[in-house]
Parts: structure tokens; C-alpha cells; sequence
């Protein structure tokens, strides 16, 4: 079944560059989130750019209904520069922990700001510790994009049975997919048409570093990678912990997976952040400008 979708999506496409001479190439449905086949396309030698609408199913059919909307009412278009689009809580995270009282619970240090809190963070990340994150905005659509990510080391093989046996009970075969610093993008991925992957919508080959580097976050079998290639633009914060990691390990990139229990939804807010907390081996977790640490 992947090799005929491979096979008929390339064949629609050369049919349509023949046509129309044009080679820039724009995909949007349910069936680009199969980022084998984006990767097909990519690699053809009649497509000069790809772009792949992030979440491409149904989930993104509102965006363009209002695009829509929009041009038949002469209103102002704005460009979407990144999709940490959802809730946040900034202002309800200290009350929620006086009146739950969850320092019974946890260890719970609060840092002045985020970049003190990175570098304690990216010290347990160097210690090898598995850390949850729920930061900022909510990221839309269908995959996580740091702001409710599960991270670790990515260079450490023995993180993808840690995490899915006491974390995220998902199957061993299913891979886990990289965030990197755009600064590290060439060392790790092999993207000839320098592909902008700032939404994890690509498959890539990894270059011998990047299988070095990123065991735990690579396809065990063929060695590629689903990135979210971050920049300090799109995240700074999320960006800042890399960087710090990267300064203390020389590695550029963390495993991101959702931040999630088997079966549930991505978390939204803090509750569902100290539910899965609770409901896992998951140790610690940040919460905007707080660490919590689960007591023994």
C-alpha cells in the first residue's frame, strides 16, 4: 500500500509539472502526513520546492475556510510564522500550586527566569534524566513541537525502551523523531533542496553524525529522521535549552515526542501536565518557569 501511494502521488505530480511547467510544489490532505511519500516527492528530480501544509488532514480545513473568508471580504491576511497557536498559562501556574498544594508531591524549584531554568534543565538532560515540558503556547495540529514534548538525550539508545515502557507504552518499532538547532541542520539531515522541516512534515537520510547523535531519535532500521528544525525566531525558549545542552554535550538536538499517555490526547494545560505526571515514571516535568520533581 505505501509503495502504490509513493507510486500514483508522483506520478499526479509529474503529470502536473509537465503541464504547467511549474515545479514549485504545494500539498496539503490527509495523505501528506505520510512523510515517506513527502520524501519521494522531494527527492524527484522535476520538483525544485516542496512545501507540505503543516497537519495537512482535516484538522487544518478552518484555515483555509477564513483564508477564504478573508479574500472574498478585502480583509488583511496575516502570515502564520509558526504554530504555537493554542492556550497558554503563564498566569495561572503559581496559583494552581498553592491551592493544590502539590508541593506534597514535588520537589518544586522556581527559577527568576528561563534561562536559569535551561540550565539546570539542560544538566539533566546531560545526566541523561527524561523531562516533560509544558511551555508557552500550545502548538496546533498534529505533532508535538517542544511546548508539550517529552525530551531526552537523543544519543542514548536505551532512552527509546525507557520511554516506551514506563512512559508512553507505545510499540519498540515506532520511532521518535529529533528536535534540532538550525545551526546543526547540515551535520545531522541530508537536504540537497534545503527543505524548511520547521513542522516535522519530511522524512530525511541522516548523514554519519546524525546517526551518531541521534540513535534514539532516527528509524532503527533505515536511519532516517522526521526533524523539527528550530530556530531562536520561532522558539526562543525551547531554543535556549538546546543551545545549552548542545554547549555542555556538543549534540544540537534532543528526542521531542508528545507529551502524552498511551491512548490520551496530547497535554493542553497544567492539569493534564500533572495527570500524566502522576500516571507515569515520568520524574520530572517543567512547568512555565518551575521544575518539579517528583518526591521518593
Amino acid at each position: 500500500v505505501q509503495k502504490i501511494t509513493e507510486n500514483l502521488i508522483l506520478d499526479w505530480i509529474n503529470f502536473w509539472i509537465s503541464k504547467t511547467s511549474i515545479k514549485n510544489i504545494v500539498v496539503s490532505g490527509g495523505v501528506f502526513m505520510n512523510i515517506k511519500a513527502c520524501k519521494k516527492i522531494l527527492e524527484s528530480n522535476l520538483v525544485d520546492n516542496l512545501f507540505v501544509v503543516p497537519s495537512a488532514s482535516d484538522e487544518s480545513l478552518p484555515i483555509g475556510a477564513l483564508w477564504k473568508a478573508n479574500i472574498e471580504n478585502n480583509k488583511k491576511i496575516q502570515k502564520i510564522d509558526n504554530l504555537y497557536l493554542g492556550r497558554e498559562f503563564k498566569d495561572e501556574i503559581e496559583n494552581f500550586i498553592k491551592i493544590k498544594k502539590i508541593e506534597n508531591k514535588f520537589k518544586i524549584t522556581k527559577f527568576e527566569n528561563f534561562y536559569k531554568l535551561n540550565e539546570k534543565v539542560s544538566e539533566l538532560l546531560r545526566n541523561n534524566e527524561i523531562i516533560a515540558r509544558c511551555c508557552g503556547k500550545e502548538e496546533w495540529g498534529a505533532r508535538a513541537l517542544g511546548n508539550r514534548s517529552i525530551i531526552c538525550n537523543p544519543s542514548i539508545i536505551e532512552n527509546v525502551k525507557t520511554i516506551n515502557e514506563t512512559i508512553k507504552s507505545r510499540d519498540y518499532w515506532m520511532p521518535f523523531s529529533p528536535t534540532i538547532l538550525d545551526i546543526d541542520k547540515i551535520n545531522y539531515l541530508k537536504n540537497i533542496k534545503n527543505f524548511k522541516s520547521n513542522y516535522m512534515t519530511c522524512l530525511f537520510d541522516s548523514t554519519v553524525l546524525g546517526q551518531k547523535h541521534l540513535k534514539a531519535a532516527i528509524h532503527p532500521v533505515d536511519y532516517t529522521l522526521r526533524p523539527q528544525i528550530i530556530t531562536i525566531q520561532n522558539n526562543k525558549e525551547y531554543y535556549d535549552l538546546i543551545l545549552k545542552f548542545k554547549n555542555k554535550t556538543g549534540i544540537g538536538a534532543v528526542l521531542n515526542t508528545s507529551f502524552n499517555l498511551h491512548g490520551e490526547p496530547n497535554v493542553g494545560d497544567y492539569r493534564d501536565a500533572i495527570h500524566t505526571l502522576e500516571n507515569s515514571k515520568l520524574k520530572f516535568l517543567i512547568l512555565e518557569n518551575y521544575l518539579l520533581e517528583k518526591k521518593n
